[in-house]
């Protein structure tokens, strides 16, 4: 079954094999535990550059939970330009994140991610 929000997450690490089911899942038994398990396992913690990851979003007009999540990020991008934040390119809708931000971001938009 396809996914319904066109989310790429690209990294060399297995990390993408974990964070990817938190985009796509429902309220699989999968995805819940996907997500209580990347909470343990990565919340709070400090990630190292070769832990960087590019999200790239393709925005589609007629999807309203894409559109959040696109716009939960440029916020985020918006208002956290520290140092690991390593690259945005709006054109493309390349946001280049560690992983600890993508934890932050995910806590931060709890209405579309209930952890």
């Amino acid at each position: 079954m396809e996914p319904d929000c066109k989310i790429s997450i690209i990294t060399s690490t297995h990390i993408a094999n974990t964070i990817l089911p938190i985009f796509y899942a429902k309220d699989d038994k999968r995805g819940i535990s996907a997500k209580r398990i990347l909470k343990e396992k990565y919340s709070g913690k400090e990630t190292s550059v070769n832990q960087l990851v590019a999200v790239a979003i393709t925005i589609e007009p007629d999807n309203d939970l894409l559109a959040s999540i696109a716009e939960c990020l440029h916020q985020w991008a918006a208002t956290h330009q520290d140092h690991t934040m390593r690259a945005l390119d709006f054109k493309t809708n390349i946001i280049y994140l560690s992983t600890a931000d993508i934890f932050r971001l995910l806590l931060m938009s709890r209405k579309i991610f209930l952890f």
